[in-house]
């Protein structure tokens, strides 16, 4: 297994949202919290895929209660060696929002220029109903631009990407430790239906989440996987966002 570069941060928020959530988020959520930022729970692939071009997944729709605090879930494709360089699309939850739960696309050049930052989207139907799920793709079409998908409706697109894509990122994430995991005690967050596109035969290719490295670094995570999908879940929360 090759080494995760660990200055690489793959989602961002700029100094100006850090000042708002350190406001707004409660001291304590379902665990203690660190000064260390970005965690994550899930599979990625590792670099050595030259040929890929895309990635998609269905993530289950439940998302934490309330005191979920800031926690997202997403597809992505990245050039492995750099810090920055990548493309995701996925689903949001924020504090800052109250209630609310928000698709969201981003990406990042290699210089960690973004596009406009993170770009906000709808809001998603239903969040709590628990086994609904979404399809989210990030696919680098034949004309060069990377487009974004939900579902199959194209919902943005960015050209002239300064990087090759050679791995794709299946995640949960948080900003703090303290925030809550997507998923909780009773309602995990399942990954399924995994692919990568290859332009080696121009085609999508299932990924077996067993056969690829697990990052996990939040310190309530929750975790199993097989051959076809994988799940996450806070070990530390129940349905209601209490410890």
């Amino acid at each position: 297994m090759r080494t995760m570069r660990t200055t690489k941060t793959r989602f961002l928020v700029s100094s100006s949202l850090f000042a708002l959530i350190a406001i707004v988020l409660p001291a304590v959520l379902c665990g203690p919290a660190t000064a260390t930022t970005n965690f994550f729970d899930g599979i990625y692939m590792g670099g050595d895929h030259p040929h890929l071009r895309g990635a998609r997944a269905y993530v289950y729709r439940y998302l934490p209660a309330y005191r979920a605090g800031f926690t997202c879930a997403w597809s992505m494709m990245d050039e492995f060696d750099s810090d920055f360089a990548f493309a995701q699309v996925g689903w949001m939850r924020w504090t800052y929002w109250g209630r609310t739960t928000r698709y969201f696309w981003e990406y990042e050049d290699l210089d960690g220029s973004p596009v406009g930052g993170i770009q906000m989207l709808g809001v998603v139907p239903n969040p709590g109903n628990y086994g609904t799920r979404d399809k989210f793709t990030v696919h680098k079409i034949a004309s060069g631009n990377i487009v974004y998908y939900i579902n199959g409706d194209s919902v943005s697109s960015t050209t002239n990407p300064d990087w090759v894509s050679d791995e794709g990122r299946f995640f949960g994430e948080t900003l703090y430790s303290s925030n809550q995991l997507p998923g909780d005690k009773y309602h995990h967050v399942k990954f399924e239906s995994i692919q990568v596109f290859s332009n080696e035969g121009d085609q999508w290719i299932d990924v077996n989440p067993e056969n690829n490295n697990w990052k996990r670094t939040h310190p309530n995570s929750g975790s199993s996987r097989d051959s076809s999908h994988f799940e996450i879940w806070d070990t530390q929360c129940d349905q209601e966002g209490n410890p």
